[in-house]
């Protein structure tokens, strides 16, 4: 199934997360064209974020990653 763009959302990060952290965690899959977080809403004890990757099936690679279990939190499609 292909995928409207390369960009996954990233939810359940630790707060303290950075955008290099995404970029030093990602890259395994493929080269990572932009990463943001996002702020934090009040209250909140995690926060989320998104990854652009340069190509289709690094973004895909993650995605199974993620639904594996491999990663410490979970990615879907991003909706932009």
């Amino acid at each position: 199934m292909p995928l409207k763009n390369n960009t996954l959302y990233v939810k359940g990060l630790c707060p303290k997360t950075k955008c290099e952290d995404l970029i030093k965690l990602f890259s395994k899959f493929g080269e990572v064209k932009s990463t943001k977080v996002a702020p934090l809403p009040k209250n909140s004890k995690k926060c989320h974020g998104f990854v652009e990757f340069e190509e289709e099936n690094a973004t895909k690679d993650a995605l199974i990653a993620s639904g594996s279990g491999r990663l410490p939190f979970s990615c879907v499609p991003s909706k932009s």
